[in-house]
């Protein structure tokens, strides 16, 4: 007997692919995207799938049209075709889009993918790219020897800030 919620995600995952399927070949996809700077161009999609992955395509939706004008200038077709990959498989697109697409996702607010950007430059920073920005030498109160060294990497750096964690740049680089 359970005694909490199960989840299937396998199921999840199965929906979604059901759903990729049926927007690539245009079954019952209720909204038409036209690129503002590239208007021959139309995508088709899904109006609650849009709306669940961003509260700016949420606003921005049609409620009685089908048809979604986007109008912001970082948008090429090619990132506008990943973003709805992105939404509808999880997958990411080449790194060549990485700026392309955080400033999209950011624009949107679509923040698994904003996350899921973020993380992929982390895992891909390389020892050349950390460099010792400061130390500290210090005795920890209670710990007997303990020394602590706090090492910065410009790839952790987001939105201006820095990331929480300490890390070394040892042979497998930033991690």
């Amino acid at each position: 007997m359970r005694t909490h919620p199960s989840v299937a995600s396998a199921h999840a995952v199965a929906l979604l692919r059901k759903l990729n399927i049926q927007r690539m070949e245009g079954k019952f996809c209720d909204c038409v995207i036209r690129q503002y700077l590239n208007p021959g161009k139309l995508y088709l999609a899904h109006k609650s799938v849009l709306a669940a992955s961003s509260p700016v395509l949420a606003s921005l939706l049609p409620s009685k049209s089908v048809l979604l004008e986007l109008q912001f200038p970082s948008t090429t077709k090619e990132v506008l075709g990943s973003l709805l990959e992105f939404i509808y498989t999880g997958i990411l697109p080449p790194a060549d889009q990485d700026d392309s697409l955080l400033s999209a996702a950011t624009y949107l607010q679509i923040e698994e993918l904003q996350q899921a950007l973020s993380n992929s430059k982390l895992d891909s920073s390389s020892e050349s790219d950390c460099i010792v920005a400061g130390f500290k030498l210090a005795r920890n109160a209670g710990t007997r020897g303990s020394v602590s060294l706090t090492i910065e990497c410009p790839s952790w750096k987001m939105s201006g800030e820095t990331s929480p964690w300490v890390q070394l740049c040892l042979k497998t680089g930033c991690r």
